[in-house]
């Protein structure tokens, strides 16, 4: 896989990139934000987990996009990952742009919990 190397990203486009060439979307919102609506392919990782040490299931041969409502969250999420040894970089967008990926949004469906 092509490895592009930004620290964050800031528009829709260079999203759409990463995720073509298999980078996955991990949402640190919270369970309530969550619950209230989701993209559909993203995995569910709260940054309050993420917090006290829980990895979920992710891979540090993979690599992540984190994002959360305005991208202040997942720049937090990015430096504790990044210390683990993870593979990650946060989406400063808001949650109202990324829906326009075009993929729609899922409500109340949790993938991790």
């Amino acid at each position: 896989m092509t490895q592009l190397n930004m620290k964050s990203l800031h528009n829709l486009k260079d999203v759409q990139e990463r995720l073509s060439l298999g980078e996955i979307l991990v949402d640190i919102r919270e369970k309530d934000e969550w619950e209230k609506g989701h993209l559909p392919e993203a995995l569910f990782c709260p940054l309050s987990s993420l917090e006290k040490g829980n990895r979920f299931s992710l891979n540090k041969q993979q690599s992540y996009l984190l994002h959360c409502a305005r991208g202040g969250r997942a720049q937090i999420a990015q430096k504790l990952l990044e210390e683990d040894g993870y593979k990650v970089v946060a989406v400063v967008l808001k949650f109202e742009e990324l829906r326009a990926l075009g993929k729609g949004m899922i409500q109340g469906h949790l993938i991790a919990d």
